[in-house]
């Protein structure tokens, strides 16, 4: 049930809106709509049998978020004393961008935020794997401005400044560690580059800036149905917003590489040990990871001294899918002294859970962390990223109650479904575990169909085996590389994602993961070989 929502006067009465400066609606008539908002009393369950009576009352005490429309667009608010806190979010971010316009949806909210006076004294922007967002702290008139400013700036974006405000992207990216983070490999490693594994990509689409590509990619994007908009403190009066109508973007589909099976180890350039497992979103599986990361931390950094970075994450993906992760940083004699303790803590809460004390406790965390008002924006931030994604939301009385009605066994068995997908990374340096692992896939053997042959050329000095000489095949099909040891990398044309040119050399990424270099000093007649890359790729991958 809704009602239009008198109080104060905002929003309270139909208005039409006239089309002229600012408007942003590209010559279209529209009408602002009266919020709305569910009036109906959400239900608060029963607390389970573990519940004491101070954390009921807690629990009762916690305000639940206000949900109002405007013009459509979700909005979720939160009254709170001082200035107001307003953020505009879109559905769209790294994991969707192709990988050859990687870092376009960065570049466009750079636009956007820095054509607005004086936007970097109180607001910000950033860009995520899966939305884009804009947030003032100011008055409530300052925040209505600057929604209705940014409104203006996605409707007609200065593409006059592309080229400046990518030389600040490249200028960002110069002080950000070349290093890939763990969780950033360990998506790549199970997924490729797609979703999630291609979010810490270079931004390649600074390296061939087209302001017309650009354009469409926020005209289609920066919609109303892609839209959500969540305030903390008071609400202004003259809040209002205009975006073009659009649907909302779909999330990526993520499929697991082709031969991916778990669980599976992999050697890899990594400071620690970490594990990633493809979930079911639940509550049993957070409280597993939190149950995970609290015994780490305690057995590795407190007893043992044996770390410093020591974290569990949960990030969902799809409606119905999430990723976690559970990461120790260690120095390299100190990793089989890591990777038994982690190993052992995972097989411990597959076995039996957390204790009924654990899980009471993460309750009453829970509750002291939704009843601090410092917390009001991650809830209400929570609540945005939720709506863009698709998930239901859940009320706090609703997840408190299943929090205490949850047994140690729900949460042992969610987890032993987790470890069953388990991608675990370790050193180059580390001895695998004595446990049996499936073998993580590997290229399929074999060239790849007919082409043309190029034998390597060794550096000065380099002894190489010259019954196991590396060979180069490339041809219309793809290429593939033949390494000495008798491995193969092909990359399939159609399979293929980007073919990076260089001055004097071509990078080809495939899908699946899979990255061929070729420098053509490497290779008896190698620019024959950059020849014929550059012949068969197909035009739409390439960047320049």
């Amino acid at each position: 049930m809704s009602r239009s929502d008198q109080a104060g006067g905002f929003g309270a009465l139909e208005q039409p809106c006239g089309v002229g400066k600012g408007s942003g609606m590209s010559g279209r008539a529209c009408v602002r709509r009266p919020y709305t908002r569910d009036v109906e009393p959400l239900a608060r369950p029963e607390i389970g049998r573990l519940a004491l009576p101070a954390l009921r009352e807690m629990a009762a005490s916690i305000p639940e978020i206000d949900h109002y429309e405007l013009d459509g667009i979700p909005l979720f608010h939160m009254p709170a004393a001082g200035a107001t806190i307003l953020t505009l979010a879109f559905g769209v971010g790294r994991a969707h961008e192709p990988v050859i316009q990687s870092g376009m949806t960065h570049l466009a909210e750079h636009l956007i935020l820095t054509a607005i006076d004086q936007a970097l004294d109180h607001s910000n922007g950033s860009t995520e794997p899966f939305r884009v967002t804009f947030t003032i702290r100011a008055s409530p008139g300052d925040a209505s401005r600057f929604l209705r400013d940014v409104c203006d700036q996605i409707a007609r974006p200065r593409l006059s400044r592309i080229h400046e405000e990518a030389n600040v992207l490249r200028s960002e990216a110069a002080v950000r560690s070349n290093a890939t983070s763990i969780e950033g490999r360990l998506n790549f490693l199970r997924v490729g580059y797609q979703g999630l594994g291609k979010v810490e990509l270079p931004e390649l689409f600074l390296r061939h800036l087209d302001p017309e590509v650009l354009r469409e990619w926020i005209a289609r994007h920066f919609v109303a149905g892609n839209a959500a908009i969540w305030i903390l403190g008071q609400l202004p009066d003259d809040l209002y917003i205009a975006l073009e109508p659009g649907p909302a973007t779909p999330l990526p589909t993520i499929e697991t590489i082709p031969g991916y099976e778990g669980p599976t180890m992999l050697l890899d350039e990594v400071g620690g040990v970490g594990a990633s497992f493809d979930v079911e979103p639940s509550l049993a599986v957070q409280v597993a990871l939190r149950t995970i990361e609290q015994h780490l931390k305690r057995a590795l950094r407190v007893e043992r001294g044996l770390g410093y970075a020591i974290s569990a994450e949960y990030r969902p993906v799809e409606k119905d899918r999430a990723v976690a992760f559970v990461f120790a940083s260690c120095l390299p004699e100190k990793v089989a002294d890591v990777q038994r303790a982690m190993l052992e803590t995972i097989d411990d809460v597959a076995a039996r859970g957390p204790s009924e004390d654990e899980i009471a406790d993460y309750c009453e965390t829970f509750l002291r962390d939704a009843s601090d008002p410092m917390a009001y924006p991650a809830r209400l931030d929570r609540r945005v990223q939720d709506t863009l994604m698709g998930i239901e939301p859940t009320s706090v009385a609703t997840r408190v109650d299943e929090m205490w009605r949850l047994q140690p066994d729900q949460v042992a068995a969610a987890f032993r479904a987790a470890r069953e997908t388990m991608l675990l990374l370790l050193p180059a340096n580390a001895i695998p575990p004595n446990r049996a692992f499936k073998p993580y896939p590997q290229p399929p053997p074999g060239p790849l169909g007919q082409g043309q042959t190029f034998e390597f050329v060794p550096a000065k000095g380099t002894k190489i085996d010259r019954r196991r000489t590396p060979k180069l095949f490339v041809g219309a099909q793809g290429l593939t590389v033949d390494t000495p040891a008798g491995r193969y990398a092909s990359i399939t044309w159609t399979d293929c994602v980007a073919v990076i040119r260089d001055d004097y050399e071509r990078a080809i990424l495939a899908r699946d993961g899979s990255s061929v270099v070729i420098t053509p000093e490497s290779w008896r007649n190698g620019y024959g070989a950059i020849a014929l890359v550059d012949r068969y790729a197909p035009a739409a991958v390439v960047v320049r």
